[in-house]
């Protein structure tokens, strides 16, 4: 009687659960159906279970390569190590991104997940395509614009130097063939046309000089900073000795991972505007010393100048920003640029502690070499 009873009982939540079963299939079908992207999915066997109607179109499957192995598919998917990306997500569990261009000509970018199961076990692999043509697209643009940004430094300096040298020329020319028919006021004239032409020519050697850098990448070597800032000194001979500066160089500075080169330039420009930016009346002292932290070395250049308001700190990096005029402190403006432009090329860093009235201290921070002797 009890088991006459239990059977039809049985049966109905049975019915429910083939029926909720039943739906959440159906379901599962209509999800991949109404997904507007390409989605393939290879069971642990390594064969291909089930599909999205838009990787039938994007990848031209078809309903019969249901079950088929993934060896079978590459051709149509375009990935000679499909079959081994698949296997390594499927034993490891991890998932895989990656960019392609499909044999229809269409660029995705690729990701291999994991597919698990209600156990949380790994049966199998899903991968989605998310077509990326737009951004390739725009990816080809900034590409072009960089390149043209890049060349357009040097195609302007090249075409303004040209009638430049030819002003300057003719104003020397002139200063040299009749110089005395002309009179104090003609003679200052002529004066400044030559001064300001020599000003534009080495404004624009310098901007073609701060476009160059990032543009190449960078020949990084071991480099001794004590040659570097010997030889940065040693294009300051005149000006130390005219005005009797003080330069102290606390050794050894140690080694640098960077270019030769590139530092030489960067510490040149320091060292000229440590002994440059003086109070009248005042002996320009300078000190170069180099610390060792973590790995890195952090090279000051420290002079007892004017000093730069905490304000300006970030501002003076900036090409062709001046915190003075020309007629007080020559300069076009584009030393510390090319000193924070050309250490970022190094992966390194610079920066400024300073006061007004209280001297500066710029530092440059590079890495040291894995394996150089340091003496502190």
């Amino acid at each position: 009687m009890n088991k006459r009873a239990e059977d039809p009982a049985k049966s109905a939540a049975e019915a429910r659960r083939e029926a909720a079963t039943a739906a959440l299939h159906q379901d599962s079908s209509n999800l991949l159906i109404s997904m507007n992207v390409p989605i393939v999915m290879f069971g642990s066997d390594m064969r291909l279970r089930c599909f999205t109607p838009m990787a039938e179109k994007a990848l031209n499957l078809i309903p019969g390569d249901i079950g088929r192995p993934i060896s079978d598919l590459n051709p149509k998917i375009g990935l000679i190590n499909l079959e081994e990306l698949i296997a390594e997500v499927i034993g490891n569990g991890i998932t895989k991104e990656l960019d392609l261009q499909a044999p229809a000509g269409n660029c995705y970018s690729l990701r291999i997940s994991p597919y698990r199961t209600h156990g949380n076990e790994v049966g199998g692999a899903v991968m989605v395509f998310i077509d990326i043509a737009d951004r390739k697209l725009a990816e080809d643009k900034l590409r072009s614009l960089v390149s043209e940004l890049e060349s357009f430094p040097h195609t302007i300096s090249h075409d303004l130097r040209a009638p430049l040298r030819a002003l300057q020329g003719l104003a020397e020319a002139l200063g040299e063939d009749y110089r005395e028919r002309f009179d104090d006021t003609g003679r200052d004239y002529l004066t400044r046309i030559i001064g300001a032409a020599r000003k534009m020519d080495r404004l624009i050697l310098d901007l073609l000089a701060y476009s160059r850098l990032g543009q190449s990448e960078q020949n990084m070597r071991p480099v001794s900073l004590d040659d570097a800032a010997r030889e940065a000194l040693s294009r300051f001979d005149d000006d130390i000795r005219d005005r009797g500066a003080e330069i102290s160089l606390t050794r050894p500075l140690g080694q640098v991972m960077g270019n030769h080169s590139m530092l030489v330039t960067i510490l040149a420009n320091l060292i000229g505007n440590a002994i440059k930016f003086m109070a009248p009346g005042v002996t320009p002292k300078v000190l170069i010393r180099a610390l060792k932290t973590d790995g890195r070395i952090r090279l000051c250049v420290e002079d007892n100048g004017i000093g730069i308001d905490p304000d300006h700190h970030q501002r003076i990096f900036r090409i062709f920003k001046r915190l003075h005029g020309a007629e007080r402190y020559p300069g076009t403006g584009t030393g510390l640029a090319i000193v924070r432009k050309g250490m970022e090329s190094m992966g390194g860093m610079a920066g400024v502690e300073s006061q007004t009235g209280n001297g500066s201290c710029f530092w440059l921070e590079l890495p040291a070499p894995e394996k150089t002797a340091w003496i502190p």
